[in-house]
């Protein structure tokens, strides 16, 4: 598998929808404005995600980088946190930051966007995982959600409740 994944076919799908996100806001601020949070909690929130959202997209790029190309399967670090850290850092919090900062609530439809071509496209990223790490990747999907980071104790916690 490439290193980059399928994440380059992701923001080739994504830039029509970021770009009409972006247009609207600048050209139509008061019709893209998000009308049921109040500036002060709605920007606190968005900053709140800026700071998370890029701490995780930096510990999973730094972790991606170190480890990808020894070859094994990464299941440490973020990716005991998620499957897809990096994806997750734009879908989950990068981009709602940026939309709540910004008060435009098109960026959020461009991250509902980015949400249904993830939905897309990362089969094909499981199948080359599966296809190379066999049981072991498979045990990892299991274990591991694929997109919501959550803290591996807090996911046993979870998990241990359901049963």
């Amino acid at each position: 598998m490439r290193w980059e994944g399928v994440g380059p076919r992701m923001g080739l799908a994504l830039a029509p929808w970021l770009a009409a996100a972006i247009g609207l806001r600048w050209w139509a601020p008061e019709m893209s404005a998000i009308p049921l949070l109040p500036p002060m909690p709605r920007f606190a929130l968005g900053a709140v995600l800026l700071a998370l959202g890029l701490a995780f997209w930096v510990w999973s790029a730094i972790h991606f980088i170190r480890r990808f190309f020894a070859g094994r399967l990464l299941t440490s670090g973020p990716f005991a946190w998620c499957r897809n850290p990096i994806y997750a850092s734009f879908i989950v919090l990068l981009i709602p930051a940026a939309a709540l900062m910004a008060d435009a609530w098109p960026l959020l439809a461009a991250d509902a966007a980015l949400y249904v071509i993830f939905r897309k496209y990362i089969g094909v990223e499981d199948r080359m995982l599966a296809d190379r790490f066999g049981a072991g990747y498979q045990a990892y999907r299991l274990r591991v959600g694929e997109l919501v980071p959550l803290p591996p104790t807090l996911r046993a916690l979870l998990r241990s409740r359901r049963t």
